[in-house]
Parts: structure tokens; sequence; C-alpha cells
């Protein structure tokens, strides 16, 4: 066990000496949420499991832009897959999750190449650890808890799929419900090592997510979000610093412990790290 842990120190520490840009912002909610992204505020019950399996293209991946208009391409295309599972410790105090990326195909051209040509590459994103807390129903129809979250320096950082460093982030969850509808916002901050390349800069960013689901039959709901995040000491001041996409989802209910997501996604502000347009399926399965 100890040696464990001293090849885990070993490897962490290796990869802290300097940051990295992770271009993969769009990351699925785990946990009983009724959207794509958004976490719910709610809890899963002690012993309850909820993992998921998403698959998905997005076009355009990673461009440089500088005065909002895009100077070349680093990742043109990537199809990807993400595993993420929930499990439920305590109704108020503790719902552990984790997830992670894998790009099974990422259209890779190298900035430090004068003329690159785009290469397939294939790679593995950092890991989310994160643990729902303090859980709270100040309204009947509110509920309220905390995010804490760790991003793991797992990612490939030469391919721009991973930070290099670890980033430390807290979310406050909010969720509204009214029969058939609901809403959710999520508002938080991260940190890492900062990181600087060309025009790009990334080290203290504030993160607001907010989405709308609606029960359109019992077997299916419709849902839309509006993600977003900007530099926290230049609140959105510049386009490349300040990435907006759009999700909308379609989900099924095929079981009581099976469900299905179809979604798209679609970039509003070209910030860094967001896509030109995004497609996908999950898989959801509770216990």
């Amino acid at each position: 066990m100890r040696s464990l842990l001293f090849l885990l120190f070993l490897f962490l520490n290796s990869k802290l000496w300097a940051a990295g840009f992770d271009s993969l912002l769009f990351r699925p909610a785990n946990g009983q949420t009724k959207s794509l992204s958004v976490f719910s505020s709610r809890m899963l019950e002690p012993g309850q499991v909820q993992s998921g399996l998403w698959l998905y293209y997005q076009s355009r991946s990673l461009q440089v832009l500088q005065a909002d208009s895009v100077k070349f391409s680093i990742l043109d295309h990537a199809l990807m897959q993400h595993l993420g599972i929930a499990l439920g410790l305590h109704p108020k105090w503790a719902e552990l999750s984790v997830d992670v990326p894998f790009a099974w195909s990422l259209g890779f051209k190298d900035p430090s190449q004068p003329n690159p040509r785009e290469a397939n590459q294939q790679g593995i994103g950092d890991m989310r650890v994160a643990v729902k807390t303090w859980h709270l129903k100040p309204l009947q129809n509110m509920d309220f808890s905390l995010l804490p979250s760790i991003h793991l320096p797992t990612g490939d950082d030469d391919l721009f799929i991973g930070t290099k460093t670890i980033v430390w982030g807290i979310k406050a969850l909010s969720e509204f419900q009214w029969e058939r509808w609901s809403a959710n916002l999520n508002v938080g901050l991260s940190t890492q090592s900062a990181y600087h390349y060309r025009n790009i800069s990334r080290s203290h960013e504030f993160h607001y997510e907010l989405a709308t689901s609606y029960r359109i039959l019992p077997e299916a709901l419709v849902a839309m979000e509006l993600v977003g995040r900007s530099k926290l000491t230049d609140l959105f001041a510049r386009a490349e610093d300040n990435p907006i996409e759009a999700h909308f989802l379609t989900r099924f209910f095929l079981t009581e412990r099976c469900q299905m997501d179809l979604f798209g996604s679609a970039g509003l502000q070209r910030g860094m790290g967001v896509p030109l347009m995004r497609v996908g399926l999950g898989l959801l399965f509770g216990s």
C-alpha cells in the first residue's frame, strides 16, 4: 500500500512542475440530474449508484482566436467517450462522483511546428473527483448544496486535453421544481497554476451554468443549458477568455433503471475550448 501511495505521489509530483491547457470544457454531470452537464442539488440516497457512458463528436474543438477571429486550429475534430459514476454516502453530507474523458480520435495539429499536418491522435483527459455536500431545502420547491471538486492531472497535456496540474474548484448548486418543470443554476470558482500560451492565459476562473428541463411525457424530458466561464481577474473582457456554449438534450426513460440521452451543442462565443458543434449519445444506469 505504501509503495502504491509513493508511486502516486511521484506521478502527481512529476505533473505539477508546469500547467497545461485542457480544451475539454464539456463534462456530463453525474448523479440524479435532469440536465446534461449541470449538476442537480439533490443527492442520491446512501448506497444508491448512478453511472453513465457518453459518446460524442465535436467539430473544431480547439482553435486559437485573436480579436474574435480564428488564427489556426489545434484540434480540428474530436471523437470522445466519457465515463462517470456517482455514489450516495449520506443524505445530507456526502455524495461522491468520479468521471474521466477518453479521446478515441483527435484531429491534432502541433502548434509548435511551422506548417503542421493533421495527425490522428488518442488520449485520456483529466479525472474529476467531486463530493456533493451540505444539502439544504430552504424553500418547498428549492434545493441547495455545495460541490467541491478536484481535477487530477491524468490527461495528455501535449494534446491540449490535460492541465498538467491539480485544479481545485467549488460550486454552489441550486434547483427549483414545479411539477413537470425544473430549473438549475450552478455558479462557482476554479483555480490552478497559471498557464500562458500566445494570447491564452488560464489560472482562476468563474463558472456559470444554467439549465431548464420539462417532462413532456412520462417516458421523456427535454432540457436546454447555457454554460460558460470567464477569467476571474478580467471578467467578460475578451472573447478568447469567455467560452460560452448551449446544450440541447432529449432524455428517454427506457426502464426504471436505464435512460438514454440524445444531445447536441453549439458554440455561442468561440472562446478557447468551445467547439463549433457537438452531437452525442448517452446511456445512464441507476441502482
